[in-house]
C-alpha cells in the first residue's frame, strides 16, 4: 500500500495527461447527449473512431492515455474522411 505522500507523488506525475483526460470527459459526455436525442447516428463510423480516440485518452493507467498532438492526428484522419456526421459533431 501507497502512504498518503506517494499516492500524490504517483498523481502528480502524469499532471500532463489531465487536461487531455478532462476534454475527453467532456467530449465523451457531449458524444452521449448528442446521440440520446438522434443528433448523431451512434452506428456511424466517424463516431465510433472517435469513441475510440476518447477511450484512449481517458485510460485509467496514465502512461497508456494518448497525446493531444495523437489525438489531432487521429481526428484529422477522421475529418479527412469527408463523413457528414463529423460536419453534424462540429459545425451543427
Amino acid at each position: 500500500t501507497l502512504t498518503k505522500e506517494e499516492a500524490i507523488a504517483k498523481i502528480v506525475k502524469y499532471w500532463y495527461t489531465w487536461d487531455n483526460y478532462a476534454v475527453g470527459l467532456i467530449i465523451l459526455k457531449s458524444l452521449n447527449q448528442m446521440i440520446q436525442k438522434n443528433i448523431i447516428n451512434i452506428k456511424s463510423k466517424t463516431i465510433t473512431e472517435l469513441y475510440r480516440i476518447i477511450v484512449k485518452t481517458i485510460a485509467p493507467n496514465p502512461r497508456s492515455r494518448i497525446s493531444v498532438g495523437e489525438v489531432q492526428r487521429l481526428v484529422e484522419k477522421i475529418r479527412s474522411t469527408n463523413d457528414a456526421q463529423f460536419g453534424v459533431l462540429f459545425f451543427g
